[in-house]
């Protein structure tokens, strides 16, 4: 993560605002943030994804779902299984039908996938799969 940080401080200011072929800040704290969620450092990627969320506009609905589901597999290793649920069902009920691509129901899926069978039971991780469920059937055209 340190020679990420550094690389990142060496980019030109235009390689920094640059979404398609640069690196922006945003993307480095939502990068940080899933290192940290995967190597169960909770608080730490809280912070980061926290912070990334606040760089994204609230139209860019893919990259904030997909923020928002490593939050959720976050609060599912610190035990908040109830509340990793309600932030996956939230995320997915709230994206815009044309953003629930087959990346975000995939993250969804390793979301719940992570939950463990103890609380399979509860019913905001029924919600949970439910959600997944209705997110992946593709839209009839009316």
């Amino acid at each position: 993560m340190h020679i990420a940080e550094r690389a990142f401080a060496r980019l030109s200011d235009d390689q920094k605002a640059d979404t398609a072929y640069g690196y922006t800040e945003r993307q480095l704290r939502w990068h940080i943030g899933s290192m940290h969620t995967v190597l169960g450092d909770t608080r730490r990627a809280q912070h980061a994804l926290d912070q990334a969320l606040t760089m994204y506009a609230p139209v860019e609905h893919l990259d904030r779902a997909l923020i928002a589901l490593d939050q959720a597999a976050g609060l599912i290793r610190v035990g908040e299984v109830a509340t990793a649920a309600q932030v996956g069902v939230h995320t997915l009920e709230s994206l815009p039908t044309a953003h629930r691509t087959g990346i975000v129901i995939s993250r969804a899926r390793e979301v719940a996938a992570a939950i463990p069978a103890r609380a399979a039971r509860m019913p905001l991780v029924g919600e949970l799969r439910d959600a997944i469920t209705n997110a992946a059937v593709p839209a009839h055209a009316g």
